[in-house]
C-alpha cells in the first residue's frame, strides 16, 4: 500500500463531511464573518490532532482502546469511550439518512424512503474487510472524487455575486453562542481515525510534514463550502437551505454539459466519499464494541449494528426534528474532539513505553 493512502483517505473523509454536511450548520451559526466559525473550528482540530498523535507516537503499536484499557483499567476506559461509541453510532445513523433523503429529492422521488436505504448496507459488508481496505479504495475513489468536486465548484462560480462577501469580518463572533456551530463540528471528526490504526503501521505519519500538508489542503475546501452557497443565494437564502451545497449545484446551467444536471456530479462524488468514511465508522464502532463491551463475534455485532442503525434512521420523523435533536448531541461531539485526544496525550506523558 502507498505511504500516501493514510493522508489521502484522511483528506477525503473530511472534504466530504465539509461539502456535504457542513455548510447549513456553519450558514445558520452567524449571519455575517462566516471565515470565522470555519477557521475557529478547523484550528481547533489542528490541536486536538496534533496531540493525538503526539500521544499515539508514544503507544505506537496500540490504537486508543488499548492505551486506554492498559493505563486506566477495562471499566475506566468504556466509560470515558462511551461517548465515542455513541459518535460512531450517530453518525452511522445520521449520514445514510440524509444520503437518502438527498437522493430521493433529487433523482428517485418515487422511490420510498426504506428502499434508498436499504443501499446502505453495502457500508456493513464493507467494514468487514478492515481498514486498509478503505485506504486502498481511497486512493482510487480520489481519482474521480476529487476532481468531481472541483469540476463542480469551478462550474458554479459564473453565479456567484461577489457582494454578497460582506461584512467580512463579525467583531461579536456570535457563533460561539449558537448551539448550530456546534452541532457543526461533526464534520470535524474524522482525524479520530487515527487513534483506531496503530501509528506504527505507517512509518509516513513520523514525517509531520506530510500530515501538515494534508490538513493544510482542506482549508481551502472548508471556505469554498461555506461561500459557495453564500456568494450564489445571499446569507438570508443560503442559511434556509437543509442541502445547500447541492442547491447551488442545481442552479448552475451547463449548455455542453451532455448530463442535464450538474447535481449528478456532485451527489456522486459526496456518495462515494460518504461510503468510504461511513465504511470506517462502522468498522471503528464493531471494534470498539468488541474489545470492551461485548465480546462476540465481529460478524455478529455488525449485523446487529446494520439493523439498529436502519430501523432508527427510518424513525427519525423528519429533518426538522434530527435538527432539533442535534443540538443536544453536540456535547457528544465536542467531548470526543477535545477529551479523547487529550486524555491520550496526558496518559503519554505518564506512561511512555520505549520505541518497538
Amino acid at each position: 500500500m502507498s505511504k500516501y493512502a493514510l493522508f489521502i483517505g484522511f483528506f477525503l473523509f473530511h472534504i466530504n463531511l465539509s461539502a456535504f454536511t457542513y455548510p447549513k450548520y456553519a450558514l445558520r451559526s452567524t449571519s455575517s464573518g462566516f471565515w470565522e466559525p470555519v477557521l475557529f473550528s478547523y484550528l481547533i482540530e489542528g490541536l486536538f490532532l496534533y496531540l493525538l498523535l503526539k500521544g499515539l507516537f508514544t503507544f505506537s503499536k496500540e490504537d486508543l482502546i488499548d492505551i486506554f484499557k492498559e493505563m486506566m483499567g477495562k471499566w475506566l476506559a468504556r466509560l470515558l469511550l462511551l461517548p465515542f461509541a455513541a459518535y460512531l453510532f450517530i453518525h452511522l445513523t445520521l449520514i445514510p439518512r440524509y444520503h437518502s433523503e438527498m437522493l430521493v429529492i433529487s433523482f428517485l422521488p418515487r422511490f420510498p424512503l426504506w428502499s434508498v436505504m436499504l443501499l446502505w448496507g453495502l457500508v456493513f459488508y464493507s467494514a468487514s474487510k478492515g481498514p486498509l481496505t478503505f485506504l486502498r479504495a481511497s486512493m482510487l475513489f480520489s481519482i474521480v472524487i476529487i476532481p468531481l468536486i472541483l469540476f463542480s465548484i469551478a462550474s458554479s462560480i459564473q453565479n456567484w455575486n461577489y457582494h454578497y462577501v460582506f461584512p467580512l469580518v463579525n467583531m461579536k463572533m456570535d457563533f460561539l453562542s449558537n448551539g448550530d456551530y456546534y452541532s457543526g463540528m461533526i464534520s470535524f471528526l474524522p482525524f479520530l481515525f487515527l487513534g483506531m490504526i496503530p501509528v506504527g503501521n505507517f512509518p509516513a505519519l513520523q514525517k509531520s510534514r506530510y500530515m501538515v500538508w494534508t490538513y493544510a489542503c482542506l482549508l481551502p475546501f472548508h471556505l469554498l463550502s461555506i461561500y459557495n452557497p453564500i456568494l450564489t443565494f445571499g446569507q438570508k437564502a443560503a442559511s434556509k437551505l437543509q442541502y445547500p451545497m447541492l442547491a447551488v449545484m442545481d442552479s448552475v446551467d451547463i449548455a455542453w454539459l451532455m448530463f442535464d444536471r450538474l447535481t449528478l456530479f456532485y451527489v456522486v462524488a459526496s456518495l462515494m466519499g460518504s461510503f468510504l468514511y461511513t465504511s470506517l465508522a462502522a468498522w471503528m464502532f464493531v471494534k470498539l464494541i468488541q474489545k470492551l463491551y461485548v465480546p462476540l463475534n465481529s460478524r455478529w455485532i455488525t449485523g446487529l449494528l446494520m439493523i439498529a442503525v436502519l430501523v432508527c434512521g427510518l424513525l427519525i420523523p423528519n429533518l426538522d426534528w434530527l435538527q432539533n435533536l442535534e443540538r443536544f448531541l453536540s456535547a457528544i461531539y465536542l467531548y470526543c474532539m477535545i477529551a479523547i485526544p487529550a486524555t491520550v496525550f496526558i496518559l503519554s506523558k505518564f506512561g511512555r513505553r520505549s520505541p518497538a
